[in-house]
């Protein structure tokens, strides 16, 4: 039985490990919940923020959630950034890696099947990600709705000077991620699982 990084990450969820009754199934090197718990061990060790990250999206964590947005607030204040405006900026960028939708275009899978149906291609809602996205403007008032009033931020300011500072923070959790994730594969591979 190979063992996805998402099942890996799953199997330490309660509300999962019920749902799934096939992870139990038998196979020439079954994986008990120590194994799995060894292997998450390790892998927060060498990626804290990507295992934070992969918990929150994958196995719904809260805390997880919440490390994602502290470390990331963390970042912002020692890069400048006041702390309201970093909390806000932390918090979107938390929400849409760790808590969007999948699309409802292409229902999470990035790709539909073109008007002539002879091939996939890239959906056009969420540009081949297989989440929802928010726009320019969505964004503008999710951070605005965060700040207390007196700090808004106007809609050019947000777009010239903070959008690309929230960009980097969502690419850092989805580069975390990855890291975590290959790291996790690296384990796994290391079981012959």
């Amino acid at each position: 039985m190979v063992m996805s990084v998402e099942r890996l990450f799953s199997r330490q969820c309660p509300k999962s490990i019920t749902g799934d009754p096939s992870m139990f199934r038998k196979s020439a090197n079954p994986m008990t919940g120590e194994d799995v718990l060894g292997i998450l061990g390790q892998v927060q060790h060498r990626e804290p923020l990507g295992a934070a990250v992969l918990d929150a999206q994958i196995a719904q964590d809260k805390n997880a959630r919440a490390k994602c947005v502290g470390t990331l607030q963390a970042y912002l204040a020692s890069t400048g950034v006041n702390d309201n405006l970093a909390f806000a900026l932390a918090e979107a960028a938390t929400a849409e890696v760790c808590d969007s939708p999948a699309c409802k275009k292409c229902h999470g899978t990035g790709s539909i099947l073109s008007k002539e149906h002879s091939k996939f291609v890239e959906c056009p809602r969420c540009n081949g990600v297989g989440r929802y996205i928010p726009s320019q403007r969505e964004l503008h008032q999710m951070v605005c709705h965060l700040l207390p009033a007196e700090q808004a931020v106007t809609r050019y300011e947000f777009n010239k000077k903070w959008y690309d500072v929230y960009m980097g923070c969502v690419d850092k959790l989805h580069r975390a991620a990855g890291q975590a994730g290959q790291c996790a594969r690296v384990l796994l591979d290391g079981m012959d699982v």
